[in-house]
């Protein structure tokens, strides 16, 4: 069973994807991971493939 992050992390996580030009921005999807994003950053555990997310417990969510 997947457990789900706060509000705050998955705005911060969404909000970095969304400036990210690996983003497909007409369905949130990443080119990288072919994950639909706004559903992506909703879970724990799971991080970004380009490594500018993740875990809030492994690392600070990077701002670039």
């Amino acid at each position: 069973m997947a457990i789900l992050v706060d509000k705050s992390t998955f705005k911060k996580r969404f909000n970095i994807c969304r400036k990210c030009d690996r983003l497909f921005k007409p369905t949130n999807t990443c080119k990288e991971c072919g994950c639909f994003m706004q559903i992506k950053c909703r879970i724990d555990g799971v991080k970004c493939p380009l490594n500018k997310w993740g875990n809030p417990e492994d690392a600070e969510i990077r701002k670039d």
